[in-house]
């Protein structure tokens, strides 16, 4: 299948070359025979198909390069261009694989630390939960010592009142008998 970027290459192969038969026939019209018109035909044929053929072959790894670039970016950190030549597409293939795998690196090295972070953070939480029931069981008990105290302040209240009633009373005794 032709994409757009392979046939404009192909037709500026295809311009090219027709361009160039043109000049051939301007240039040579009147020695031009038959067999010289069935030759430009075969010609033409073959410069459509060449033309054609280079445009795939010379945008097709830039579009799978491209592919590639785009599942890195929509997360997928595991692609990598497959393109191997010395050409200056294989070196920005060797280029982007290189940034991916360094990205990929920080990507993991990041998840660790993020997990290492997590767990720290879970434990921190345990530890202050921990201290949290702590206080509030000490709190309950203190509050329940606390209760106990008021009790045992209300019970001594009340034997002073009775105590004092009983003192009221026998000074009531005493300084009637005086009397």
């Amino acid at each position: 299948m032709i994409n757009k970027y392979s046939l404009k290459v192909s037709l500026a192969i295809i311009t090219a070359g027709i361009f160039i038969i043109v000049a051939f026939v301007g240039y040579n019209y009147q020695t031009l025979n038959s067999s010289t018109y069935v030759i430009l035909y075969l010609l033409i044929a073959f410069i459509f198909l060449f033309g054609f053929a280079a445009g795939q072959s010379i945008t097709m790894p830039i579009k799978k390069l491209l592919e590639s670039a785009d599942g890195f970016s929509k997360g997928d950190f595991k692609r990598r261009g497959d393109f191997n030549s010395n050409d200056e597409v294989g070196q920005l293939t060797k280029v982007f694989n290189k940034i991916a795998e360094a990205f990929e690196k920080k990507n993991i090295e990041s998840e660790d630390s993020k997990k290492s972070l997590d767990i720290k953070l879970k434990t921190r939480i345990l530890i202050l939960e921990e201290v949290v029931n702590a206080l509030d069981r000490k709190i309950k008990n203190r509050t329940l010592e606390f209760q106990k105290l008021v009790e045992e302040a209300e019970n001594i209240k009340e034997q002073m009142q009775i105590k004092d009633r009983e003192i009221f009373d026998l000074t009531n005794k005493i300084s009637k008998k005086k009397k």
